[in-house]
């Protein structure tokens, strides 16, 4: 039982704040490839800028979440990549893509 309490405690330190599940993730495979504790990691850094990630390494973040979350991420969305927050948009779009792609082809084959 106390091991369940300090893992909970532990959570609740590497993710201070309201965080979304996406962005919970997204800063979770940051700071693994970058090899950062989860508490430095924000969203609206530059990755390059602020962590001095190279091109190499954002890639390896957008195949790690393309694994996750069974989709993939286009070159034009991955060169507008700066900041973890433009990843969370990307995966959040990605989530949110089918349901809309269903319900208008429930639309379509109503008419």
């Amino acid at each position: 039982m106390s091991g369940i309490l300090l893992l909970t405690m532990a959570c609740e330190r590497s993710f201070p704040g309201d965080y979304t599940p996406s962005e919970q993730k997204v800063i979770e495979i940051t700071a693994r490839v970058l090899g950062q504790p989860v508490e430095q990691i924000r969203l609206e850094q530059d990755y390059r800028r602020e962590y001095s990630a190279d091109e190499l390494e954002i890639v390896e973040i957008a195949l790690f979440l393309e694994d996750e979350y069974a989709f993939t991420i286009s070159d034009p969305e991955l060169d507008g990549v700066r900041t973890p927050a433009d990843f969370v948009r990307i995966v959040d779009r990605h989530r949110t893509q089918p349901d809309t792609q269903a319900a208008d082809n429930d639309k379509n084959h109503e008419q």
